[in-house]
C-alpha cells in the first residue's frame, strides 16, 4: 500500500510481486459486489479478529449501493451506519404541507388529494382511506367534484352516507384555509393560515403518536430537527416576502427552495459497527480495512457536468476582481482527485477495491481509469470475479442457507460438491426437515398450474354446472383465466373509463329500446324514414345518459364529446339495420331473448359424466321467415368492431356461441336453422372519398356494414334474406350469386343442411368437452395461439399467471 501511494499519481514504477493487502474484484452487478464485501467483512470479523468499527466501505454513489448495502448486511448480521445526509423534503411533515398546497395548486387533482390523505395525519382510519379511493376511482371524483356536489353517484345506502361524512371531514378544512387566504393572498396570510391549520387539525399530535409507533429514537430526533428546519424556513419566507401576493404553488416553490438548502445528518448510533459513506464526507483515518466500491467509469472519479450558469472563464474573472464563487470545474477536478489520493491511503491493512460489470438494469458499464491505474502498478494482481462461477461461502446461518440451495442445485444438475457443503446439507435437513423441503421446492419450480382438488372442485361447482355459452368461450381461450374469473371471481378495481363493454352494451340496449318503441308506436319498419329514426334515437340516448348507469358519459367533457361521437354510430347503424330489414321477407322475433328457466327459450341442459351443465344466455336477435311450408330461423349477434365466423376457431370452441343458441331454437320449436351472422356497429371512414359521388359512398358505408358468417346455402332462402338481389354480390349478407343464378362457393360463405346439422353436432360435442375439463379441475396456463392473435393479447391476469412462452413448461394452445 505504501508502493501505491508513492505511483499512484505517476504510474510509471511496478510492483513486480504479487501484492497481498490489496484485493481487486470484478462483480456482476452492484448487488453481488455489496455481497462479496459482506462475505469478507464476516469472514475478517469472525476469522481474522477485526472489529466492525475499524472496517470502512468507501463508493462515490451512495444511493445506488445504500439500500442493498443496509438488507445484505442485515442478512450477514453486520452492524451498518451510512453515513449520508437525507434530504429534508423526504420527511413527513414537509410533504403533508407540500401535499396540501398541491391540492390548491393542482385544482384538487385525484394525485394530490390522496397523497395528502395517505400520510396517515388526518382522524381518518386507513380503511376508509382505501374504500373512499376505491369510490373516487369509481366515480371520478377530482377537481370540484370534492366540493361542488354531494356524494351521491350511487343509489342511497349507509356505504354513501358514511362517504359523504368523510368527504365533508376533510373538505371543510381545506375550504376554510383557502377561504381565509383569498382576499389577501400574501406569503404572511398563507404560512399564519397554515400553522393554523396544523393546530386546528391535531397534525402535530397524530404525528407524535405515528413516531411513537415506529419505535426509534432515530426517527424521532429527525423529526424534532426536521421540525425547526421547516419553522426556520416558513419564519425566513414570512420574513422575505411577508406583504407580497402569490399563489399557492409560488409558495409551494419558495418551501421547497428553502427546504433543498437543508440536509439532516446523522450519528452513528452504535459504537462498533462499519461505515459505508463517500470521499468527500466521510473522512476516518482510523480503519485498518477499507473496501472502495463502484470503480467504474462516471462514478469513481465522478463526473461533474454541472458548469452553472456561469462558466470557468466568468469564474475566473470574477475571482480575480475579488468576488469569491464556488469551485471551477478544474478546481473541484483536482480536489476530487485529491480525495480519491487521501481515500487510498487510509486503510492501515488490507484495501479492497471492486468494480462491476453491469449496471441493476443489466446494461454494460465500463470501469474507471482507476482500474486500469491499479492493473498498470500492479500487473501480476490477481483479480477475482462472480461473473463467470460464483464462488459459494459459509458464513453465519441466514446467508449460509441461500448458499447451500444453491450448491444442491449444482448437485441436481451433476457437478461435483465439496465435502464441508455436503455437511452444510445434512446440517440444514435435518435441523428442519419441512423447511429445507419448502425451500427446495422452488428449485423444481415450473409455471404450472396444478389440477384443482375434489374438495374445491366440488366447492366452486359441485354436481350442478351453471355457466353461458361465452364464459366456455373464455375458458378455451385460456383454461387459468376464467379460473380466476369464473371461479375465484377476482376483479379488477372499478375505474371511471370507457372500455369496449360500456360502449357495446350502450349500443345494445339502445337497439333494443328502439325496436321496443318501434312496437309501441306501431310503426311499420319498412317504411320508416330517417328523421322519425333520428328522433327515437335521440330520446332513447338522452334518457339513457341521465341514469347512473352512463353516468361515466357525462363525467368529463371528453366522455361527453365520445357520447356525442356514439350517438353519431348508434344512429348510422340503425339505420343500416332498418335497410337491411326493409330489403328482407326476414322479420324480427325478438331483440335480447334470454335461455332461462323462466324465459321464452328454456336454459340447455347436458349430461356430462352424470354431472348437470346448464347453460344460459342472452340473443341479440332472431329473425323469422316462412317459405312454403317450413319457417327458417336465424341469429344474429351485434358487435362493436367487424367479425366474421372461423371454422378453426368453431372447431377450438371459441367461437360457439352462436351455432349453440341456433341448434337451441331449432330444437325447442322444430324451426329451420339458415343463418348465423355477425352485424358490426361500427364508426363508418369512408376513405379517398374525393372522387366519388355520394352514391358510391353509400355504397361504400353499407358494404362495411355487411352482415358475415355461415348461411343455408339455398337460393330461395338467400332471396328472402336479400329480397333485391338478382345475381352478383348482395350488400347485405356474405353471398354472390352467378349469372347463370347459383352461389358462387369462393365468394360466398355458405353451408349446405347437412352441414349445418353436423356442425351442430359437433359444438355440442365440444360444449361438453370444455365442461368436462372444468369440473375435472383442469386450470391449465395455457392461452390460445392463431394468426398471431393469443390468449394474453386482452388477459388482465397477466402478473398473476406470469405467462412465459420462453419457460419449459409454459406453451401456447396451438389453434
Amino acid at each position: 500500500m505504501k508502493f501505491l501511494e508513492e505511483n499512484i499519481t505517476n504510474s510509471i514504477n511496478k510492483f513486480n510481486d504479487v501484492p497481498k493487502d490489496i484485493k481487486l474484484f470484478l462483480a456482476n452487478n452492484p448487488y453481488t459486489e455489496i455481497e462479496y464485501v459482506a462475505k469478507n467483512i464476516h469472514n475478517l470479523v469472525k476469522k481474522s479478529g477485526y472489529k466492525y468499527n475499524e472496517i470502512g466501505i468507501i463508493t462515490e454513489d451512495l444511493d445506488k449501493y445504500s439500500e442493498d448495502a443496509k438488507a445484505i448486511c442485515n442478512k450477514y448480521g453486520i452492524p451498518i451506519f451510512i453515513d449520508d445526509k437525507k434530504e429534508l423534503n423526504q420527511n413527513i411533515l414537509i410533504k403533508f404541507i407540500v401535499s396540501l398546497l398541491d391540492i390548491y395548486s393542482k385544482n384538487w387533482s385525484y394525485e394530490a388529494m390522496f397523497n395528502y390523505l395517505k400520510l396517515g395525519l388526518l382522524d381518518i382510519s386507513n380503511d376508509d382511506i382505501f374504500f373512499l379511493e376505491n369510490y373516487c376511482r369509481k366515480w371520478g371524483i377530482k377537481g370540484n367534484k370534492w366540493f361542488l356536489k354531494d356524494f351521491s353517484y350511487e343509489e342511497i345506502n349507509d356505504k354513501q352516507e358514511h362517504f359523504e361524512l368523510i368527504r365533508k371531514q376533510i373538505v371543510e378544512p381545506l375550504l376554510e384555509l383557502k377561504e381565509n387566504v383569498s382576499n389577501n393572498k400574501t406569503a404572511g396570510q398563507i404560512t399564519r393560515e397554515i400553522f393554523k391549520f396544523i393546530e386546528n387539525n391535531n397534525i402535530i399530535t397524530n404525528l407524535d403518536k405515528k413516531l411513537k409507533s415506529y419505535d426509534s429514537i432515530d426517527i424521532s430526533d429527525e423529526y424534532n430537527t426536521s421540525y425547526k428546519l421547516l419553522v426556520s424556513v416558513l419564519e425566513d419566507i414570512d420574513l422575505l416576502f411577508k406583504d407580497e401576493k402569490m399563489s399557492f404553488e409560488r409558495y409551494k416553490e419558495l418551501i421547497q427552495v428553502g427546504l433543498n438548502s437543508c440536509e439532516l445528518g446523522k450519528i452513528p448510533i452504535v459504537q462498533d459497527g462499519v461505515i459505508l459513506g463517500d470521499t468527500e464526507r466521510t473522512r476516518s483515518s482510523k480503519l485498518k480495512v477499507l473496501f472502495i466500491i463502484g470503480i467504474n467509469d462516471g462514478s469513481f472519479p465522478k463526473v461533474n457536468k454541472q458548469e452553472g450558469y456561469l462558466n470557468d472563464d466568468d469564474r475566473n474573472i470574477l475571482n480575480e476582481s475579488g468576488i469569491e464563487l464556488a469551485k471551477n470545474s478544474l478546481d473541484s477536478l483536482f480536489e476530487e482527485e485529491f480525495n480519491i489520493y487521501r481515500t487510498l491511503t487510509v486503510p492501515e491493512n488490507l484495501l479492497y477495491l471492486s468494480y462491476s460489470s453491469s449496471d441493476k438494469d443489466g446494461s454494460s458499464i465500463r470501469p474507471s481509469i482507476l482500474i486500469k491505474t491499479i492493473k498498470k502498478i500492479f500487473p501480476k494482481i490477481v483479480e477475482e470475479s462472480d461473473v463467470i462461477t460464483k464462488q459459494n461461502y459459509i458464513t453465519n446461518e441466514t446467508a449460509t442457507f441461500e448458499e447451500a440451495l444453491n450448491v444442491y442445485k449444482d448437485y441436481l444438475e451433476g457437478k461435483d460438491i465439496k465435502k464441508e457443503w455436503e455437511d452444510v446439507l445434512i446440517y440444514f435437513y435435518s435441523k428442519n426437515k419441512n423447511r429445507f423441503k419448502r425451500a427446495v421446492s422452488g428449485i423444481y419450480y415450473s409455471n404450472r398450474a396444478d389440477k384443482l382438488s375434489k374438495e374445491n372442485i366440488d366447492k366452486l361447482y359441485g354436481n350442478y354446472l351453471k355457466t353461458s355459452v361465452s364464459r366456455l368461450e373464455s375458458y378455451r381461450r385460456c383454461p387459468f383465466s376464467f379460473h380466476l374469473t369464473y371461479g375465484l371471481n377476482i376483479k379488477e378495481r372499478e375505474e371511471l373509463k370507457l372500455d369496449f363493454l360500456d360502449t357495446g352494451s350502450f349500443m345494445h340496449e339502445v337497439i333494443d329500446l328502439f325496436f321496443k318503441e318501434i312496437s309501441e308506436r306501431e310503426l311499420n319498419i319498412k317504411s320508416i324514414d330517417e328523421n322519425t329514426i333520428y328522433e327515437i334515437v335521440n330520446i332513447i340516448i338522452n334518457g339513457l345518459l341521465e341514469s347512473h348507469r352512463y353516468y361515466i358519459f357525462t363525467s368529463s367533457a371528453k366522455y361527453r364529446l365520445q357520447a356525442r361521437r356514439l350517438k353519431k354510430v348508434v344512429y348510422e347503424s340503425i339505420c343500416y339495420i332498418v335497410y337491411s330489414l326493409k330489403y328482407s321477407d326476414f322479420k324480427v322475433l325478438g331483440h335480447e331473448l334470454e335461455f332461462s328457466n323462466n324465459g321464452k327459450y328454456k336454459t340447455i341442459k347436458l349430461d356430462v359424466d352424470n354431472k348437470k351443465i346448464e347453460i344460459t344466455g342472452k340473443i341479440d336477435r332472431v329473425d323469422v321467415a316462412k317459405l312454403s311450408d317450413k319457417q327458417y330461423v336465424r341469429i344474429i349477434d351485434y358487435k362493436s368492431s367487424t367479425k366474421d365466423l372461423d371454422l378453426n376457431q368453431i372447431e377450438f370452441g371459441l367461437q360457439i356461441q352462436l351455432i349453440t343458441y341456433l341448434d337451441a331454437i331449432c330444437e325447442q320449436t322444430n324451426l329451420e336453422p339458415s343463418g348465423i351472422l355477425y352485424m358490426g356497429l361500427i364508426d363508418n371512414i369512408v376513405k379517398n372519398a374525393k372522387n366519388l359521388t355520394e352514391e358510391e359512398i353509400e355504397n361504400k358505408i353499407r358494404n362495411n356494414f355487411k352482415m358475415k358468417g355461415l348461411i343455408l346455402a339455398d337460393v330461395s332462402v338467400i332471396k328472402m334474406m336479400d329480397n333485391k338481389l338478382e345475381t352478383g354480390s348482395s350488400d347485405i349478407i356474405p353471398v354472390y350469386i352467378s349469372k347463370d343464378g347459383t352461389i358462387s362457393e369462393k365468394k360466398s360463405s355458405t353451408i349446405d343442411k347437412e352441414k349445418f346439422e353436423n356442425l351442430q353436432l359437433e359444438v355440442k360435442n365440444i360444449i361438453k368437452e370444455i365442461s368436462r375439463e372444468i369440473l375435472e379441475g383442469k386450470i391449465d396456463i395455457k392461452p390460445y395461439n392463431y394468426k398471431r392473435k393469443t390468449g394474453c393479447d386482452y388477459c388482465k391476469y397477466k402478473s398473476i399467471c406470469m405467462f412465459n412462452p420462453n419457460i419449459k413448461d409454459n406453451t401456447y394452445n396451438y389453434v
